[in-house]
């Protein structure tokens, strides 16, 4: 008869394996020692968390400027108009974001004297926007306004920036961030940006003639 070698070969093997995982888990002195150690740990930074500033409501409220147009904006900021010999400026604060809407309003009678405002305000687009990538949206206004929305996301102290032409007006304008450092993140800013992006867009899509 014979003999089965398979078995006695098998539980060989498993003594010896046995055996080197014992050896290789002890050091000369008798200590254990990982045969796999395990993959250096990389420390991960934690998510930065901003503090939470309670937002403007949603109530708008009405101002009428150089009986040309009718400007909504939030009810819970503080507006001031101011006038010069051409234009007027429509100043709408935000304490609680530390921002400001700067509006001025220029009249003009003709095509060629939009044009020629026109061109200024998008020169001064430009600088506010430092170089930064800029996009451009048209803000749908069914009173008969073109309005475009500039907005510069790497910009920490004009993301915003907005122009609207009317038949007898330039209206231009821009969000501006008080007391921003250059270096403060931009996560930190997203939110009041966005916020008062809505407000903007709501301010420019419901621009209205004075009747």
């Amino acid at each position: 008869m014979r003999f089965n070698y398979k078995p006695v070969i098998f539980i060989a093997s498993l003594f010896v394996v046995s055996f080197f995982i014992t050896s290789c888990n002890s050091d000369s002195q008798g200590k254990r020692k990982d045969v796999f150690p395990l993959e250096e740990k990389v420390a991960v930074p934690k998510r930065t968390a901003f503090p939470r500033i309670e937002p403007y409501g949603d109530t708008l409220k009405t101002v009428t400027i150089d009986k040309l147009l009718n400007v909504n904006v939030n009810a819970q900021a503080n507006t001031q108009i101011q006038k010069s010999k051409d234009s007027q400026w429509l100043t709408v604060e935000y304490p609680r974001y530390n921002a400001v809407i700067y509006c001025t309003l220029t009249p003009a009678s003709t095509q060629g004297e939009i044009s020629k405002i026109l061109k200024n305000r998008l020169e001064r687009i430009n600088l506010n926007a430092g170089g930064y990538n800029t996009t451009i949206k048209d803000i749908p206004n069914s009173n008969g306004i073109d309005a475009t929305l500039y907005t510069t996301k790497e910009s920490r102290t004009t993301p915003l920036q907005f122009v609207a032409l009317a038949s007898n007006c330039v209206f231009s304008g821009s969000v501006f961030f008080n007391n921003v450092s250059e270096n403060a993140p931009l996560d930190s800013l997203a939110p009041m940006v966005d916020v008062m992006r809505r407000d903007v867009t709501e301010l420019l899509s419901t621009l209205s003639y004075v009747k």
